[in-house]
């Protein structure tokens, strides 16, 4: 990946932020903030103004993606769990120290004990994996769309059920890689054979901690 300060694809981005949206700061998150990107990755950022309401801008400039998000001032100041998303980012614009602050407050929210899901709501999680795969039995549309849909729940789900923190799908999947290989060979073997019933099985069974009856 470029130096932050070297892509023209970011200084358009602030540019256009600063200029045409009045943002007095602009954070770089994400991959391209933690310099682990692909050629692919999106541009995500937030543009942080005084006043107004908060609203996104996406779409495509140069080949690229671009995600990016307008908020007033009122929406930061309380740095809960809604922006732990932001820890790694980078200010790539200032005009005072505003976003520097706000990196140093939520990084410091992101070494909080994590708050888990209450004890009755990771049980009824447990049965709403098991009751989405007994629905994708079926063999009809409704029950296809229930696989793909329990598939995309999967991976948020693992995390939730065990009283850890999800931190999106690209770190997510690397920690499995690192600390939980059998689980991760079993999601690695479902989103290659998607269609696969016997691998969906054997993954809502780990992921639930509890067998299918």
């Amino acid at each position: 990946m470029k130096a932050i300060e070297e892509d023209p694809i970011l200084d358009k981005i602030i540019e256009e932020l600063v200029c045409e949206h009045s943002c007095h700061t602009v954070i770089l998150y994400g991959s391209r903030a933690r310099g682990d990107s692909a050629a692919t990755s999106d541009y995500d950022v937030i543009g942080i103004i005084r006043f107004g309401h908060k609203y996104r801008i996406a779409r495509k400039y140069n080949g690229f993606y671009i995600d990016a998000f307008v908020y007033p001032e009122k929406f930061l100041g309380k740095t809960g769990e809604e922006f732990l998303h932001l820890k790694d980012g980078k200010v790539v614009y200032e005009k005072t120290r505003y976003g520097s602050r706000l990196l140093k407050s939520i990084n410091t929210a992101s070494k909080k004990e994590y708050v888990p899901l209450p004890k009755d709501e990771i049980a009824a999680r447990r049965v709403w994996l098991h009751k989405m795969y007994e629905r994708s039995l079926i063999g009809d549309m409704e029950g296809s769309y229930r696989r793909i849909w329990l598939q995309s729940a999967l991976l948020y789900e693992y995390f939730h059920l065990r009283k850890k923190r999800y931190s999106g799908c690209k770190l997510s999947l690397e920690w499995l890689k690192k600390n939980d290989s059998s689980t991760h060979k079993l999601f690695a073997k479902l989103l290659t054979e998607p269609s696969n019933q016997k691998a969906l099985k054997r993954l809502v069974e780990r992921v639930s901690q509890r067998p299918l009856a």
